[in-house]
C-alpha cells in the first residue's frame, strides 16, 4: 500500500510542478511577445543636423537603439548636400518605412582676405574692391559698414555675411 501512496503522490507533485512549469511557459510567451511588440513600436530612426560640405552620414547615423543595421536601407535616392536648408529622407527598416529630416546648416564662418586699399575723396569704391577672396560654401553678400564715419569721413569696413 505505501507504494501505491508514493506513485500517487510522486504523480500528484510532478502533476502540480508539471501545471506550474507550462504556466511559467505561457506567461513568458506573453510577457516576450508584449516585449516585441512594444519594440516594433519604437521609432527606429531620428533627425540628423549635418555641416555644408561633409558627406550624406551613415544610415547608423539616422537609427535609434532599437533599429537593426541589417534590416535598415535609405530609399531616398537624391539628396542634395549643396544647399542650407531640411529636406526629408525615407528609411526602410523591416517591411516599415520612416521618414525623418536632414537638415543642413552652415555655421563655419567663411574665410576672407582683405586688401587694403587708400582710396581718395573721389574714387568711387564697391564693397567687392576692399576684398582679395573669400572661401565660403554657401551664398554671400560684401557690404559696406559705415557707422563711424562722419561727414563722408573716417573709416568704412567691409563685412562678409
Amino acid at each position: 500500500m505505501e507504494t501505491k501512496n508514493s506513485d500517487a503522490m510522486l504523480k500528484g507533485v510532478l502533476g502540480k510542478v508539471g501545471i506550474i512549469l507550462m504556466v511559467i511557459a505561457v506567461l513568458a510567451a506573453v510577457v516576450y511577445g508584449q516585449y516585441n511588440g512594444w519594440l516594433e513600436r519604437q521609432p527606429k530612426f531620428h533627425d540628423v543636423t549635418m555641416e555644408l560640405g561633409e558627406a550624406l552620414p551613415e544610415n547608423e547615423a539616422f537609427m535609434t537603439e532599437y533599429a537593426k543595421a541589417d534590416k535598415v536601407r535609405l530609399l531616398t535616392q537624391e539628396v542634395d548636400l549643396t544647399k542650407v536648408g531640411t529636406q526629408s529622407l525615407e528609411f526602410a527598416h523591416g517591411g516599415k518605412k520612416e521618414t525623418v529630416m536632414l537638415t543642413i546648416q552652415d555655421t563655419t564662418a567663411p574665410k576672407v582676405e582683405f586688401k587694403n586699399v587708400a582710396v581718395t575723396v573721389y574714387d568711387e569704391v564697391k564693397p567687392e574692391d576692399l576684398v582679395a577672396s573669400v572661401e565660403e560654401l554657401s551664398a554671400y553678400t560684401i557690404t559696406f559698414q559705415t557707422d563711424d564715419m562722419e561727414e563722408g569721413y573716417g573709416d568704412v569696413t567691409a563685412h562678409v555675411q
